[in-house]
């Protein structure tokens, strides 16, 4: 039989208050038992002092011990003067022999049942040796207390009176049975109380248990809206918490996933496109097969493999770390060349471009082929977002430990909301002018790639130049 979490919870809680429920009415009802037979007995033992008492009184009134034991009938007139047992204590002086006996009768409905003796005690009196010579016969292996009848410091006789049996008998074994079936009623109904708080408050515990249950279900059938309610600070509230920003995380990895895959599609299809039209028009002799026109489709095919490489490094930067191979160089020659690489391309956009920082050498262990790259990215950007005519500022410095490759460009900038998201793959400031300049959206992503490789970051901010400042820091020897 498979049980659930919430009826393991219920049979955890119940079993200890069960356990402690019938331990109590185990000892209440033993404790019950005991004391009530040594109340008994107790109370027959006052009764048989004071027995003891009387006949002392009436010794003393009849001028000596042989002349009560002439009369037959000394110990019932001393019985009938002491009180019914249970129903008052006997204090204060014993009453004079033949007065009537004291008004401790029970309240009506409460005395014993019509027809039965009172309950008065059952007692004898001996001589100091210990033979009887007034008062019932006692059974020999009763239970009995014995208590000396002393008269003028002297004893005269002993007062032997019966206690009440270890198992109580008569209107006795009626209270016991009465209480002992009270204890097990008010047991019942707390058993009953306990057992329902029981599966309420495993019903409370296990119900946000369930909840993440069906919540990390949905979750792995691929419904990422599921959200949680955390009720409470304890750690299953955290749990909840998780499970939420875990769901919406995949949700953002999910829209993430298929808006990468539209915009690739989108991405290569453009040049396969240019690709497709201008090789129809050649084959359809609408376009004469000429130089230019195979340069054309050239540039359409170093595009299109530019793009895929790209896309391959942005997602091989995301499964695991780029494959670098770094070594000893000088970063200050490594931006020297970039930037005269570059230099020509700025000038015919009537861009000035400026590099410093860059006299003396700095030693570094990189892996320069990736760097070249990222200054190309950088700067290729660069010329490729700054209007004409303009300034590109490309400033490389120590700063302490890092290495900083510092691009500003001026106008124009950039918004900061739009900014943020610039390291994105595929993301464009302007969708149909940066596709018409060149630009894949992948320039920057890429840069961030190469410096997560060599332990640096990447960081946007407005130039003072009025447009966009790349800074990136990269250690002097990557980890």
């Amino acid at each position: 039989m498979h049980l659930r979490l919430s009826h393991k919870l219920f049979l955890l809680l119940l079993a200890p208050l069960v356990a402690a429920l019938l331990a109590l009415s185990a000892v209440t009802a033993f404790d019950l038992r005991s004391g009530f037979t040594d109340y008994l007995r107790q109370r027959d033992v006052r009764q048989t002092e004071y027995f003891a008492d009387l006949a002392a009184a009436a010794i003393v009134r009849a001028g000596g011990v042989d002349a009560l034991r002439a009369d037959p009938a000394t110990v019932p007139r001393l019985l009938a003067q002491m009180p019914r047992r249970g129903f008052g204590p006997p204090d204060g002086p014993p009453p004079p022999l033949g007065a009537p006996p004291p008004d401790h009768a029970p309240p009506p409905g409460l005395g014993p049942p019509p027809g039965t003796p009172p309950g008065r005690l059952r007692a004898a009196l001996l001589t100091p040796d210990l033979q009887p010579w007034a008062g019932e016969a006692l059974p020999a292996n009763a239970p009995s207390r014995d208590v000396n009848v002393v008269v003028g410091g002297r004893v005269v006789a002993v007062a032997r009176g019966l206690l009440a049996p270890a198992v109580p008998l008569g209107i006795e074994l009626d209270f016991l049975r009465r209480e002992y079936r009270h204890t097990r009623a008010l047991a019942l109904i707390l058993g009953v109380l306990m057992a329902l708080a029981a599966w309420l408050a495993a019903r409370a515990w296990a119900r946000p248990l369930v909840e993440l249950r069906q919540a990390t279900s949905r979750i792995a059938a691929g419904d990422f809206a599921v959200r949680l309610a955390p009720r409470g600070g304890d750690e299953l509230a955290d749990a909840l918490h998780n499970i939420n920003s875990m769901a919406a995380s995949l949700g953002e990895l999910e829209k993430t996933r298929r808006i990468w895959l539209a915009q690739i599609s989108h991405e290569l299809r453009t040049p396969l496109t240019a690709l497709s039209g201008e090789l129809d028009a050649l084959l359809d002799s609408v376009r004469p097969l000429t130089i230019e026109a195979v340069e054309s489709l050239r540039e359409e095919v170093t595009r299109l493999a530019r793009l895929i490489d790209d896309l391959h490094l942005v997602a091989l930067a995301d499964v695991r770390a780029l494959p670098c191979q770094f070594a000893p160089d000088d970063a200050a020659a490594v931006v020297r060349q970039a930037a005269a690489r570059f230099a020509p391309r700025a000038a015919t956009a009537g861009l000035e471009l400026v590099v410093a920082g860059c006299e003396a050498p700095v030693a570094v262990c990189w892996d320069t082929r990736r760097i070249e790259q990222l200054l190309a990215n950088l700067l290729a950007n660069a010329v490729r977002y700054t209007d004409a005519p303009g300034r590109i500022v490309l400033h490389a410095y120590r700063e302490g430990n890092a290495t900083v490759l510092d691009v500003r460009d001026s106008k124009p900038g950039v918004p900061p909301d739009r900014r943020i998201r610039l390291l994105e793959p595929l993301f464009r400031v302007e969708e149909s002018r940066d596709r018409n300049q060149g630009g894949s959206g992948l320039g920057l992503s890429v840069c961030a790639a190469i410096a997560r490789a060599h332990g640096g970051t990447v960081e946007l901010d407005q130039s003072d130049l009025g447009g966009l400042r790349v800074c990136v820091r990269l250690p002097a020897r990557a980890p």
